[in-house]
């Protein structure tokens, strides 16, 4: 995807989909249950090859700064977490948003890609 403050991020985060979309191999894509088995840990502690790879990206020198003011903005109501905890969230949070939405579709790139960008 062009234009993105953080590609190292997207790149990180489009593999992480690739291996959960691959992970429901057999499952009907389009169905209730599917859908109503929504939200998953993606991100959880037993996740932490994946928890790496988000923060390693997220919080590259030269993306700190902004991955800290988002984090701030978004979870200013929240307590008990740190910036590491909070990015897994936010990143968690949009998997189980836009898995549903774009798996099984012909388009499923494209409106990935939409819903990455806002």
């Amino acid at each position: 995807m062009k234009d993105l403050v953080n590609q190292p991020l997207y790149d990180v985060i489009t593999k992480i989909r690739a291996e959960i979309v691959a992970g429901f191999v057999g499952e009907d894509l389009h169905s209730e249950a599917f859908l109503a088995s929504f939200p998953y840990a993606f991100l959880n502690e037993e996740c932490n090859e994946r928890r790496s790879q988000v923060i390693a990206a997220a919080l590259r020198p030269e993306f700190r700064q902004e991955a800290q003011k988002s984090i701030d903005l978004c979870y200013s109501d929240s307590a008990g977490g740190d910036l590491e905890f909070y990015l897994c969230e936010a990143v968690e949070d949009f998997l189980n948003y836009v898995l549903p939405r774009t798996a099984g579709i012909a388009n499923c790139d494209e409106v990935f890609d939409r819903y990455y960008g806002h």
